[in-house]
């Protein structure tokens, strides 16, 4: 058991799911407490952490390859969805693809051990490439 404690992630998790039990707990009441109130949106809120907790606690727990697997796919699909609600130009395109090839070259890094060139890659490299990339498609409208 006292293994148990001594890692962190485990106690994080544990925490998480201490917390969700007692909003659980705390949903179930307040439905029992006021059958007329309507907690179905805070019940769905609940239950969707319950989701949420299981997949990302599996991702971390299982293997260390399996994390980095996760986390990358979880970057592609937050870059997805932050790059679809921005204004774009035609010549963004491009410069997008780019961006998008870097996320799995970082967490190739990661999975490398790589962590001197992780911690530069994104804010010095990519931050250089991607504006060069714009000034050789001669696009410096918008800078």
């Amino acid at each position: 058991m006292m293994k148990f404690l001594d890692n962190p992630v485990q106690n994080g998790i544990a925490v998480i799911v201490a917390l969700l039990l007692t909003a659980t707990v705390i949903s179930f009441v307040l439905k029992k407490v006021k059958p007329a109130g309507d907690f179905g949106e805070l019940s769905d809120r609940i239950k969707s952490w319950w989701i949420m907790i299981a997949i990302f606690s599996t991702a971390l727990l299982t293997s260390p390859v399996v994390s980095v697997i996760f986390f990358g796919l979880l970057s592609f699909l937050a870059f997805k969805e932050y790059v679809s609600v921005i204004p774009l130009r035609k010549v963004d395109r491009r410069v997008l693809l780019w961006a998008y090839l870097t996320i799995p070259l970082q967490y190739i890094l990661v999975a490398n051990n790589q962590y001197g060139l992780f911690i530069v890659f994104i804010p010095v490299w990519v931050f250089f490439l991607l504006p060069f990339r714009l000034i050789l498609a001669k696009q410096t409208d918008g800078f």
